[in-house]
């Protein structure tokens, strides 16, 4: 029976779902709060992705995903931001 380390498994799971609530209720946050939120998310999201990438194939693909769900997130954020910005000019 291989290793497996099942609280690893299920954090990256849980990170899964949470970036895949952020996208999802996106427009319900404050604007204020978006982008420190999407910078700090993906800083460490993408930091234990690549601590933890070469435990185990399912890390790697869900870490992988993850990023891309931030990384849509913060172009998300930036793009309202710049909105926002235009906005009050």
């Amino acid at each position: 029976m291989p290793n497996v380390d099942g609280m690893l498994i299920s954090s990256f799971i849980i990170d899964l779902i949470i970036s895949i609530e952020y996208v999802m209720e996106a427009k319900k946050i404050s604007i204020n709060g978006k982008l420190p939120i999407a910078l700090t998310k993906l800083i460490g999201d993408t930091c234990a992705w690549i601590y933890y990438m070469e435990s185990s194939a399912f890390v790697l693909i869900i870490g992988g995903v993850v990023l891309l769900f931030n990384l849509f997130y913060l172009a998300y954020c930036l793009e309202e931001n710049s909105m926002h910005q235009k906005g009050k000019k």
